[in-house]
């Protein structure tokens, strides 16, 4: 029996729709097992689809089926202009950043909500900062605002992320919502951030190593506080405020008069470094070896050549760590950040919420599995 067709359908939607998701008509169409010409017929108003080719195209673009029946096509959703990905990358062509992005802000929302309906009072994230203030001057703000001295963040050396979760608590405290996400290469986005206040958003990638995200998370946040969103399509001051906001970032976790004090730069003779010790100092400092080599150039304890020869040694080398198990539970947990949890299920058990709302909140995570995440 063949599946009726979906009558009603706007076509104008199914065509919103799929542009504002970043696929094309022919990539829509492989998805689809269809010509391209039958997603065409679709979306001119030709034909329409059943109600299972609906249900499928409601999956690739993440809205309901009973959203391609409405009158009206919505306004086009603003995507944040500060996004970390690799040279030469367009946003608007990966349709899996666009929904992150989009699921990242829906949640901001809802914490927004859920803060008004508990009635407790919204950490207030109020550090800024201009574009013409030294990067080291800004770095000195930030450890004075997040109250951490460069002592302290040594101690946190008892494996990889033990800095990564502190500093995650640290920001979520002062009123920013961390989230992480999965399932998009390092290579198409590192990391964005969602300068909307209050509860601005930054979102690492875990795919990268948690050193590097520990560097991508301040990156964002000197984007958030110097207010340089919504420049980065104006190429040649991009790359401008991109360097200084990673110069920012390197002076805030490496800060330099502390890499000199240390005793592998202290002892060391030569420029050129061994792979031995930048290990140790990016551990000690929470950051990647590459941080710590370019830093050393800067302090002139090595040279860009030197920098470039190392580098190259690294690019035939395989993940140094390998993954590791972790329960489900915990990686929700991690992706949605502990302040935005917390606030999801303080609403879950003041009853403002219910089990279905906890769980779509969460990402659609299974009820067996909100027991374990309160533990």
């Amino acid at each position: 029996m063949r599946t009726p067709k979906a009558t009603g359908t706007n076509h104008n939607i199914l065509q919103w729709a799929r542009k504002n998701a970043g696929y094309s008509a022919s990539e829509v169409a492989k998805k689809m097992d269809k010509k391209t010409e039958v997603i065409t017929s679709w979306e001119n108003g030709e034909d329409v689809p059943t109600f299972k080719q609906l249900s499928k195209l409601s999956k690739i673009y993440h809205y309901p089926s009973a959203f391609f029946f409405a009158e009206e096509v919505p306004e086009d959703e603003p995507l944040p202009s500060d996004y970390r990905t690799m040279p030469d990358r367009n946003i608007e062509n990966f349709p899996e950043i666009i929904f992150e992005i989009k699921d990242a802000q829906e949640r901001r929302e809802i914490a927004l909500e859920l803060t008004q309906k508990l009635d407790i009072p919204l950490p207030e994230f109020d550090l800024e900062c201009s574009l013409d203030d030294d990067p080291e001057d800004i770095a000195f703000k930030i450890r004075e605002y997040l109250d951490v001295t460069i002592e302290e963040q040594l101690k946190w050396k008892k494996d990889k992320y033990t800095a990564l979760n502190n500093w995650k608590t640290i920001l979520e405290s002062k009123g920013i919502l961390i989230f992480q996400f999965t399932g998009i290469s390092p290579q198409e986005i590192r990391a964005y951030a969602i300068d909307q206040r209050p509860l601005p958003v930054i979102g690492i990638n875990t795919g990268d190593d948690p050193r590097a995200r520990n560097f991508s998370i301040f990156h964002e946040l000197a984007h958030i506080i110097t207010g340089t969103s919504g420049v980065c399509d104006l190429n040649d001051r991009h790359k401008k405020i991109e360097r200084f906001c990673d110069e920012v970032a390197a002076k805030f976790l490496v800060p330099p008069s502390k890499l000199l004090e240390m005793d592998e730069v202290r002892n060391h003779e030569g420029l050129y470094w061994e792979d031995e010790d930048l290990r140790s100092l990016g551990n000690k400092f929470g950051v990647s070896r590459e941080v710590i080599l370019i830093s050393l150039v800067k302090l002139g304890k090595s040279t860009w050549n030197i920098y470039k020869q190392i580098k190259e040694t690294w690019a035939s080398e395989s993940d140094e760590d390998g993954e590791h198990k972790i329960p489900y539970y915990i990686k929700v947990k991690s992706w949605n950040g502990n302040y935005y949890t917390g606030l999801v299920l303080q609403a879950y058990h003041n009853k403002l919420i219910n089990r279905l709302d906890l769980s779509s909140y969460m990402g659609n995570i299974k009820l067996e599995h909100i027991a374990k995440m309160e533990s």
